[in-house]
């Protein structure tokens, strides 16, 4: 996961993938410890029912959420896809397919809606890479203009060497589940 994401509550990732290639997705084709399948197959044909092992947690694929990503409450999220930076996921949607920087998807399954910027925007804003530079470096710059000129002296204090990229401290989800605890959090900054 990037910098500056907002994750809203209920967001989840699909599960664990049943397998696609046989006659059919249900537990009696792979899953040896079924009592109930078992004892039906001894009932029916005297003997255990003759599975082929699938490990569903191997199908487990990486979800890559990069910088600047807001997802909107009770999202669901395919596992293996791209968050682009700056894209916005909104609430409720169903995300199977990677998500382009900027766009804001909606819907099940989810489709891009629009850009947050145009096209000049978005690449001045991959270009700089904002989101590696500390947020209180922006402090001078008004937030209310618009972005083009936002960027104009963002672009030019980063050119004069006026703010410097911040390189914060690495946190790991163990951190994450410290984070109510105010030394811990205090230490961040």
């Amino acid at each position: 996961m990037g910098r500056y994401c907002s994750i809203a509550d209920g967001v989840s990732m699909f599960s664990f993938a049943h397998p696609l290639d046989r006659i059919s997705t249900a537990s009696f084709t792979y899953e040896p410890n079924h009592s109930f399948i078992n004892d039906a197959s001894l009932k029916q044909i005297n003997k255990i029912f003759p599975i082929k092992s699938h490990n569903p947690s191997s199908s487990i694929q990486k979800l890559n959420i990069q910088n600047d990503v807001w997802i909107g409450k009770d999202v669901l999220l395919k596992q293996g896809i791209t968050l682009e930076t700056g894209c916005v996921v909104a609430q409720r949607a169903v995300v199977t397919k990677n998500v382009p920087a900027y766009a804001i998807v909606a819907g099940v399954p989810a489709k891009i809606i629009r850009y947050r910027f145009d096209d000049k925007i978005i690449e001045r804003l991959l270009k700089i890479k904002w989101w590696n530079y500390h947020f209180a470096d922006f402090n001078e710059i008004d937030l209310s203009l618009p972005i083009c000129h936002y960027l104009d002296i963002l672009e030019e204090k980063i050119a004069k060497n006026h703010i410097k990229i911040y390189n914060p401290k690495k946190l790991y989800f163990k951190d994450l589940l410290a984070l109510n605890k105010k030394s811990f959090f205090d230490s961040l900054f």
